[in-house]
């Protein structure tokens, strides 16, 4: 949204094509933001190249990659010229014709991810990922810790991605750390509940440290944040969005930095946000940096306090910034996919 908003429209004309049926007040800020918006929910892989190919689309760009409701296919038809793939999914999408992924060198360090993409990376020279404050995020509260004689952990991410490993080092981490909890979004699902409730009594954390949430609207979501001291993001796949909107609300996350994209992607974020101090190495680090946290409540607030202020004056965020870069990058690969014309 940031870059749609920011675009040059002197030197970019922009098309959305809009695959998804659900209709809000994100879309229509996105409808009002470019030129020429396509409803294309209802139309199949083939009518959906067409209206590209009629349009004369020079660079078409997947903000989906292997994620629900994408349109993966029209891409193999080869509807534009170049083709990229950015934000959506942390990985290749596999593609042949897919040329390009749209990175930056937080997430895909040179050498370390080339060899698992059949695209070319296109790193970026700001961060790939614009920081902008959502409407809807609440005011920044002080550490919940701080008033309660208790410390919160938290994850918000899909469920999906906690696993037994995953368990097993939040429970160490709980376990050492007295009068801790941990609070866990988006469990609507009684089976995944279960899964997670068992996952920790099998490592020896019982259900009376887990408050297990359902899933909310954005608004009460960022509100969750209130009650969490220290964000743990799940390995070897990583939040994003999720990420996000908690350094927005001051809470900071402990992540694992793995060798995969999906696996660096708090990195990534950590990375271009000057928060290196929370990025581990391996497990053993990921487990003493999150007890170390909880004995420094003070610095913990602090940077709670800040963050938002620093994230909204760091330029490597910047949406204008971050959007020249982009723009930068279309044009050096349009220019190069010109010069391969004239040989």
């Amino acid at each position: 949204m940031p870059i749609l908003e920011n675009h040059n429209r002197d030197s970019f004309k922009i098309f959305a094509y809009y695959v998804w049926p659900v209709d809000d007040e994100y879309t229509e800020r996105i409808r009002s933001s470019v030129e020429n918006f396509r409803q294309c929910s209802h139309d199949g892989d083939d009518e959906l190249a067409r209206k590209i190919v009629k349009d004369e689309i020079d660079i078409l760009i997947d903000l989906s990659g292997h994620t629900g409701g994408n349109r993966l296919n029209v891409f193999s038809m080869r509807a534009a010229p170049i083709q990229a793939t950015y934000i959506g999914y942390a990985g290749t999408t596999g593609l042949g014709n897919m040329d390009y992924r749209i990175t930056d060198h937080y997430a895909d360090p040179a050498g370390l991810t080339e060899w698992q993409h059949t695209e070319k990376l296109l790193r970026l020279e700001t961060a790939s990922c614009a920081f902008l404050l959502d409407a809807a995020a609440p005011p920044v509260n002080e550490l919940p810790a701080l008033s309660v004689a208790r410390f919160t952990y938290g994850c918000l991410n899909n469920p999906l991605k906690i696993n037994e490993y995953v368990v097993k080092a939040w429970a160490q981490i709980l376990a050492t750390v007295p009068n801790s909890s941990i609070l866990i979004g988006n469990m609507d699902d009684p089976s995944i509940k279960t899964r997670i409730v068992e996952l920790f009594d099998r490592f020896g954390i019982g259900k009376e440290r887990l408050d297990l949430r359902s899933r909310v609207p954005t608004r009460e979501f960022m509100a969750l944040h209130h009650h969490i001291d220290l964000m743990l993001d799940p390995f070897p796949y990583n939040g994003g969005t999720s990420s996000w909107y908690s350094l927005c609300m001051g809470v900071p996350v402990l992540t694992l930095a793995g060798t995969r994209p999906a696996a660096r992607s708090g990195a990534a974020i950590l990375g271009a946000s000057n928060l290196n101090e929370y990025v581990a190495r391996n497990t053993d680090e990921y487990v003493s940096t999150a007890i170390k946290a909880s004995a420094n409540c003070e610095a913990l607030n602090e940077l709670r306090l800040s963050m938002r202020r620093q994230l909204l004056a760091n330029p490597e965020l910047a949406p204008i910034n971050v959007t020249r870069s982009y723009e930068t990058a279309l044009r050096l690969i349009w220019k190069d996919w010109c010069l391969k014309q004239t040989h």
